[in-house]
């Protein structure tokens, strides 16, 4: 058998028509080398041989920014690259050393602009070799292509694209002239299908797969809850694997607008990895050993604490550490020592955002801002680890002064600013809407006079924090006043309460009169006749008279009442006050509720008998004064002997009661039990 067919059934092996799921991670991709055989570059088959006719794709992403799905190398500086940005399709080639750009479905509301993470998107292009005439289409809607270079003749994959192929990610055989692929995708590749006869590419026989899982998890875009820290000694003490690892990845994202803090220190006493910012610059800082001088290396951009999320990772492999931005670049690089790959790091906690002590000298403030999308793996080269989502929240041994709710930049001052006139954002105190900067260390703010400018047209202007508010004169209504008053202009009759539209121009219709009852009409000018609704009672009305804004029924004997509804009986004005009156056959009588009585159950009975107890306490003093006198009239004159008086009948009636009195030293033997006593 020839190598041409050797190579063949090889490149068969990597293209085959069963489709093969695959997720590749944030860090991750795939790639598969091109093969030439007996280093015959003729002989080569390109890996992507047939997408100029068609290619057609099913997959779904995590990255709501977009990224890179598929990358080919050409030879040179030729390349072909499709991904998502902007919210639809991209393809960026590199032909002749002309950029060709390419998009469809793009926009707010572009192709993939609400697309769950959940939902695949299946994609096909054809003709991409005249991109001029080529077209997409995307879950079978044809999307429009528009190209920045009409005219230029598409890519030859048959003999300019002899190259590598990388799919799902950014790697360092990835280089393009734009920035706008440059990021991971995180997708969930159903299938690549290429050319016409629909050959899939077989994920399985990849050379490299970093970072890949064979099946799409159900959770795979972790986004994890945005955190908070809100004090210069925050800090979250992360639950990770902290045995000793030949490789560290670290990845999140942050908001600042701090010049330093401490954004990650990942180490003990026998070696350390460490990210912080300073003069808002990211310093990148390695020690494997735990002693001499660490590996530091700070990135020529200073403007991480822009406030806007940046987004970074770090790979560590043994003594070597990149970091690497949001768009894929390595912004530093620091080799500790001998730079040997296999060194393990000896570590004891992984902080974020801060630390609960000074780990890095002149380093002692935390992150004063937000952090999200928390991803970590430690793992060694023979037993590759994926990365994984770690929840700030719930995946902590201990934190202090963050707040796990999101990003709240209000709240990541420290201290806080300490006038009403300054509010907080991200680590920074500015001047509050509404008020401007007169001096900036130290921040001082004045007030801005919001009605200085005059914006009330036709009235007095009130200035308030970052508003004014105008009252207007009766003729005129709107924000300014500037706008004639529809209720000046047409106003309601008849006492009719007027709400005008604030916003509409001036007309009768532009404002509402609300009548009193018996009036009608749009401006409440016209009578309502209610004796035409027969509003009266019949056979008991004499007749119903109708006046301006009312009426009145005149009633039969007997009867009352504004509709003459109401019969005259001995109840009909309430004679038994807070009782029950009931008619009765000479009358009524009154049923009183508890506590009250007489006839109209006015009177409250605890008043009523405390009313009576002057009389009866006088009637007993009479009577006893009465009884003292004749006793002494009897005892005057000798009518009893001794210590016995007998009273008679002219007192008492013929009962004949007798009485004795006794004197003191006579009761006070008694007492003692030598008399006894009856009355």
């Amino acid at each position: 058998m020839s190598s041409a067919w050797g190579f063949w059934i090889l490149f068969s092996v990597q293209v085959l028509s069963v489709h093969s799921e695959v997720f590749v991670d944030k860090g991750g991709y795939i790639m598969y080398y091109l093969r030439v055989p007996e280093n015959n570059l003729t002989q080569a088959v390109p890996l992507l041989l047939g997408a100029g006719d068609q290619l057609k794709f099913s997959f779904r992403h995590c990255n709501k920014d977009g990224g890179l799905l598929l990358y080919q190398r050409g030879s040179g500086n030729t390349y072909f690259a499709i991904g998502v940005y902007n919210n639809g399709i991209y393809i960026e080639m590199n032909l002749n050393d002309t950029l060709v750009e390419m998009s469809g479905g793009t926009g707010p509301s572009g192709v993939f602009a609400d697309v769950p993470d959940s939902r695949y998107t299946e994609v096909t292009i054809v003709g991409l070799r005249q991109p001029e005439h080529a077209n997409v289409t995307v879950d079978g809607r044809t999307v429009m292509l528009s190209t920045s270079t009409p005219g230029i003749q598409g890519p030859s994959f048959t003999t300019d694209m002899l190259g590598s192929l990388v799919i799902g990610g950014v790697n360092s055989h990835v280089m393009m002239k734009t920035e706008k692929l440059n990021k991971d995708l995180i997708p969930c590749i159903s299938f690549i299908d290429v050319g016409l006869e629909g050959r899939t590419l077989d994920f399985n026989s990849a050379d490299v797969k970093h970072w890949v899982s064979p099946m799409c998890p159900a959770n795979s875009c972790f986004s994890g809850t945005s955190a908070t820290f809100t004090s210069v000694d925050s800090y979250v003490h992360l639950d990770v694997d902290v045995s000793p690892k030949n490789q560290t990845f670290i990845g999140f994202k942050f908001r600042t607008r701090m010049k330093a803090g401490l954004l990650f220190f990942f180490g003990g006493p026998g070696g350390w990895l460490a990210l912080y910012l300073r003069n808002g610059a990211l310093v990148l800082r390695l020690n494997t050993e735990g002693r001499g001088r660490d590996a530091m290396k700070t990135t020529s951009e200073s403007t991480f604490n822009d406030g806007e999320w940046q987004e970074v990772r770090v790979v560590r492999q043994g003594d070597k550490a990149v970091l690497f931005d949001g768009n894929g670049h390595a912004a530093a690089l620091v080799t500790y020592g001998s730079g040997e790959m296999l060194k393990p790091l000896h570590v004891t906690a992984l902080y974020v955002g801060g630390a609960n002590t000074t780990v890095i000298p002149g380093v002692t403030s935390a992150l004063l801002g937000c952090m999200e999308e928390f991803i970590f793996a430690s793992f060694d080269a023979v037993t590759e680890s994926q990365p994984r989502g770690l929840s700030l929240s719930n995946n902590n041994i201990d934190s202090r002064h963050v707040v796990f709710e999101g990003c709240t930049e209000s709240e990541s001052c420290d201290p806080r600013c300490p006038s009403p006139a300054q509010t907080c954002s991200l680590g920074v105190c500015d001047c509050a809407p509404g008020h401007s900067e007169v001096t900036r260390d130290p921040l001082v703010c004045s007030d801005i006079d919001d009605c200085a400018e005059e914006p009330c047209v036709h009235g007095v202007c009130t200035d308030q924090p970052n508003d004014y508010i105008c009252e207007c004169t009766p003729e005129y209504k709107g924000r300014n006043c500037s706008v004639e008053s529809s209720c000046y202009k047409f106003p309601c009759s008849n006492g009719a309460t007027c709400v005008e539209d604030q916003t509409s121009p001036p007309g009768i219709e532009s404002r509402t009169c609300h009548c009193f009852q018996g009036y009608e009409g749009v401006n409440c000018s016209k009578d309502i006749d209610e004796c035409s609704e027969n509003v009266c009672v019949a056979n008991i009305t004499r007749a119903c008279v109708n006046y301006p804004g009312g009426f009145s029924c005149l009633c039969v004997e007997g009867w009352t009442g504004q509709d003459c509804s109401e019969e005259i009986t001995p109840c009909h004005e309430h004679p038994c006050g807070l009782g029950i009156c009931n008619v009765t056959t000479g009358g009524y009588n009154c049923t009183c509720p508890d506590g009250t009585i007489g006839q109209e159950c006015a009177r409250i009975l605890a008043l009523y008998r405390q009313s009576h107890l002057p009389i009866v306490i006088g009637v007993a003093v009479v009577i006893t004064i009465v009884l003292c006198a004749l006793l002494y009239i009897l005892l005057k004159k000798g009518k009893c002997k001794g210590m016995e008086i007998c009273l008679k009948s002219k007192i008492f009636g013929d009962r004949g009661y007798r009485y004795r009195l006794f004197k003191a030293e006579t009761l006070q033997r008694g007492a003692r039990g030598q008399y006894q006593f009856f009355l």
